[in-house]
C-alpha cells in the first residue's frame, strides 16, 4: 500500500540522503527507537515498512 503521508522518494533525493548517512539493512525485526526516547537517529525506509502498531508498542 502506498501511504500518501510517506511518499516514495525520487532517486535524486535518495542520492542526497546517502551523503549524510549510511544504508543499513535488517534481516529480522529490529528496534530502531523506543517510545519516549528523546534522542534517536533519523531513518528513511527505502524498502519494507515500519508498521504504526510497532511504533506504539516497541519493546526490547
Amino acid at each position: 500500500m502506498n501511504d500518501p503521508r510517506f511518499p516514495e522518494l525520487p532517486q535524486n533525493h535518495i542520492n542526497t540522503l546517502k551523503e549524510y548517512g549510511e544504508i543499513e539493512s535488517f534481516s529480522e525485526e529490529t528496534v530502531v527507537f523506543e517510545l519516549g526516547q528523546l534522542r534517536y537517529d533519523f531513518f528513511v525506509v527505502l524498502e519494507g515498512e515500519l508498521p504504526y502498531s510497532t511504533l506504539i508498542m516497541i519493546k526490547r
